[in-house]
């Protein structure tokens, strides 16, 4: 994304100092979004009966999505434009923000939480690649640090800010008012965006990779979903199996190459192995958690 052209704009040079406090305020959003939820967890478990494995996937789900989109959003942003993309992800961000606030189950925040991570892939690279296109190369340095600055103060103001809406309650909102704040906030994002962020593309015209954009999701599901819900289901069968086929997956790390060749049959249980052979114990659990019978 760094070859780059931007087609001309109107209005003085210091236009593009006046983008980037808005193109920054989005990725604040998003950075924001993945700390959040560990501050409303409480009220979360109490006012809509989120379970513990709910609860996981609603805090890891977004960055699962969030971090499997994002080769694909920059890719996306390449070919139809950066700011036709980040407008598209901001609007789409406050979108499923609503959505999550207006949840009435767990597997509903679930859902919108995914579609939200979702959104971010799409919106956050357009940020990276709007400052290296808009910005010279004498002034990319100290935007880039300002980008670097809102990732860190996103992080913390997650938990610190949930905090704060959350002991405020604001109009009785309760948990709900975490996700609904994005909604005000990315509207006037939207509008900011459509009269300073100018117009870029990319040089060249990549092509999707769906099957790796695939495979990367894939990857990362065959360990997020078993590792989540594993310990809540007694680690089941099918567990086991995500986890010894993450490992043949090419590129992973996952469990060793020899001992995930040998799991072609194995029997999980709570307390230990039931067939004889080499046994894989799960270093996620604690020692009376399921081992793998190979």
């Amino acid at each position: 994304m760094s070859n780059v052209e931007i087609a001309p704009r109107p209005g003085p040079g210091p236009r593009r100092w006046l983008m980037l406090p808005v193109v920054l305020l989005a990725m604040f959003m998003a950075g924001f979004d993945i700390w959040v939820v560990n501050v409303a967890a409480p009220s979360l478990q109490r006012d809509l009966h989120v379970s513990d494995a709910s609860l996981q996937l609603i805090v890891g789900g977004y960055a699962f999505m969030y971090a499997s989109g994002m080769v694909t959003g920059g890719r996306l942003g390449d070919l139809l434009g950066y700011r036709r993309l980040f407008m598209l992800g901001v609007a789409s961000f406050a979108l499923t923000s609503l959505l999550c606030g207006l949840a009435q189950s767990p597997a509903e925040l679930v859902a919108a939480r995914l579609l939200q991570g979702l959104t971010g892939a799409a919106m956050v690279p357009q940020v990276l690649a709007l400052i290296t296109a808009t910005f010279p190369a004498r002034e990319r340095s100290r935007a880039l640090a300002w980008f670097g600055v809102t990732m860190g103060l996103a992080f913390v103001s997650g938990q610190i800010l949930g905090g704060l809406l959350l002991q405020a309650d604001v109009l009785g909102l309760g948990w709900r008012a975490i996700f609904l704040v994005n909604v005000p906030v990315g509207a006037a994002t939207l509008v900011a965006a459509a009269l300073v962020v100018p117009p870029a593309r990319g040089h060249r015209r990549p092509r999707l990779d769906p099957a790796g954009a695939l495979g990367v999701s894939a990857s990362v599901a065959l360990a997020l979903v078993p590792l989540t819900l594993g310990h809540d289901e007694g680690w089941p069968d099918w567990t086991w199996i995500a986890l010894c086929s993450r490992s043949r997956w090419p590129g992973n790390g996952g469990w060793p190459a020899g001992a995930a060749s040998r799991c072609s049959t194995w029997r999980c249980s709570a307390t230990g192995p039931s067939r004889p052979g080499p046994v894989l114990t799960s270093p996620w659990s604690s020692s009376s958690a399921a081992s793998c019978s190979c």
